[in-house]
């Protein structure tokens, strides 16, 4: 073994420290002494892995060259899945263990940014304040307090806070079908910064024929009072509440919207008026015969 001419670890994924610590301990053999040390990392896959598994199936010929041009460096051959790791490499760059960076190859496929270069990347770097990212040595994680992530919950439909809104929209009854009502139901969640579970369609009313449009009453719905007014806020109001929801329904593949009405604070009778469901509109004999076979009090 002290006379090997050719050293090829079987890994290129090991860490520089590693690799030289290896090194050190065979220093007496041949290989080492002529600098005839190689490793699988010539090529680099779209995980940042070793290219060898996969590509070099598909293309042996290439990988008996790159042999071919170990035992022999006079052959005319440039390596692509082995790498001579004590002279640099196929590109003259860094070649020890998995220092594969973005920097070293900018044109490689899965090459291993740096925190300094996935930070660089981040238009809102925000945004991935609660998200461990991958760099050579461990993960990196940013230096700020991570925001805490908010889930949006399903509420449910029988909940007491919701806003109503009617928003009509240039579409015959028959033409807002089921797809359309699923895609308006998206659009008005993401107005109101909401999910669409959270979206309920209250009715939909066709216009005159002429017109060719229909109003679509519907209801969002909160957890809480303080729900009720953060989505009030969030939809606002008027021409920049109009904006908004076209904004959000174009964003979903639909037509513009051609009115909006502000949104209201949704009213739940009590229990007993929702049992009854007497209208106190009717006539007066009426209305007391009613409430009385109801067991109702006015």
């Amino acid at each position: 073994a002290k006379d090997a001419d050719v050293i090829i670890m079987k890994s290129g994924s090991f860490s520089a420290e590693f690799v030289t610590t290896t090194l050190a301990g065979i220093a007496g053999i041949k290989a080492v002494t002529d600098k005839m040390v190689f490793d699988n990392n010539g090529k680099i896959d779209n995980n940042g892995g070793s290219a060898i598994f996969g590509a070099a199936t598909l293309e042996p010929d290439v990988m008996l060259q790159d042999v071919i041009k170990m035992v022999d460096p006079s052959y005319n051959h440039k390596q692509v899945f082995f790498r001579n790791i004590m002279t640099g490499g196929n590109d003259g760059g860094p070649a020890m263990g998995n220092q594969v960076t973005c920097t070293d190859k900018p044109g490689q496929p899965g090459c291993k940014p740096t925190a300094a270069e996935m930070l660089a990347k981040c238009v809102d770097p925000s945004k991935t304040n609660a998200v461990l990212t991958y760099v050579p040595g461990g993960f990196f994680s940013p230096a700020t307090t991570p925001e805490p992530v908010v889930l949006i919950e399903k509420i449910a439909n029988n909940t007491i806070h919701f806003v109503t809104l009617t928003i009509t929209m240039p579409y015959s009854k028959a033409e807002f079908d089921v797809a359309k009502q699923d895609s308006y139901k998206a659009a008005v969640a993401s107005a109101a910064g909401t999910i669409a579970d959270n979206v309920m369609i209250l009715s939909i009313t066709e216009g005159s024929r002429r017109a060719g449009s229909v109003k679509v009453e519907t209801k969002v719905l909160a957890k809480d009072a303080a729900g009720v007014t953060a989505l009030k806020s969030t939809l606002g109001s008027g021409d920049a509440l109009k904006s908004k929801i076209n904004a959000a329904l174009k964003a979903n593949g639909l037509s513009e919207s051609t009115g909006v009405t502000d949104p209201m604070t949704g009213e739940v009778l009590d229990s007993g008026a929702s049992r009854c469901g007497v209208p106190r509109s009717i006539a007066g004999g009426v209305t007391a015969l009613i409430a009385v076979f109801l067991g109702c009090a006015f």
